[in-house]
């Protein structure tokens, strides 16, 4: 499979009402879609990188055409879904994906394929950090993401959350990503995440949406969730 038979895939799949649908939830107007449910993006992104990923890398790496939305969205998940593949290669996959990532979709689905990150993590630790010095939006929001996806252990946690409660970006999808990364540490490490919350986020608005995400989540005791409100700021 080549970057042109993913794209008829894709678009064999596309559902005009959910286009409608999505296009405001995606909010990246600028990037045109086609309307292509997740599930059915992984599919074609499965093929892609489970049967000849080296054709569909190599063609969809030289393409320097637009691309819809779904199509980068498969991008990302392909790189993970192909299997067997030395750091290096995953890195160079990345590097050509992650700079093109125009929605927090896009970054967050591509990021959830990439669980050889579960392997050699001071390695794969070292990387994120060139993205999370990124000055640009959703480079910033895929290290992040990724952190949160695979680095809330015993052996990372704290240095997670150090860059989920550090100011990093004014930009709003990279401090969404962090209150989004506190409220999921909040339920897998309660005692760290509510010590930064007592000592004091500096981005006062990303405390209190985290706050507000814990609040939310049903993972979250309602005895948990009166305390919270305490530690919320103005």
């Amino acid at each position: 499979m080549d970057k042109e038979e993913a794209l008829r895939e894709l678009i064999k799949n596309r559902d005009e009402s959910y286009k409608a649908f999505n296009d405001v939830i995606a909010n990246c107007p600028d990037i045109p879609t086609l309307g292509v449910r997740v599930p059915k993006v992984r599919a074609v992104a499965a093929r892609a990188g489970r049967e000849d990923p080296d054709t569909y890398f190599a063609s969809v790496e030289v393409c320097r055409e637009p691309m819809y939305l779904e199509e980068h969205m498969l991008w990302g998940m392909a790189i993970g879904y192909t299997k067997n593949r030395p750091a290096a290669w995953y890195q160079e996959r990345l590097d050509r994906y992650v700079p093109g990532i125009a929605s927090w979709g896009d970054c967050d689905c591509g990021t959830s394929t990439l669980k050889f990150m579960e392997r050699d993590q001071e390695l794969w630790f070292a990387y994120l950090e060139k993205w999370l010095k990124s000055s640009r939006e959703f480079e910033l929001r895929f290290g992040i993401v990724a952190l949160m996806d695979y680095y809330l252990k015993d052996e990372w946690i704290d240095q997670a959350l150090d860059y989920f409660c550090r100011p990093l970006s004014e930009a709003y999808y990279v401090r969404m990503a962090q209150a989004w990364a506190l409220s999921v540490a909040f339920v897998k490490y309660r005692e760290k995440t509510l010590e930064r919350f007592q000592t004091g986020i500096k981005d006062a608005w990303v405390q209190n949406k985290a706050i507000q995400k814990c609040r939310e989540s049903r993972r979250v005791s309602p005895q948990d969730k009166e305390l919270l409100l305490g530690w919320k700021r103005r």
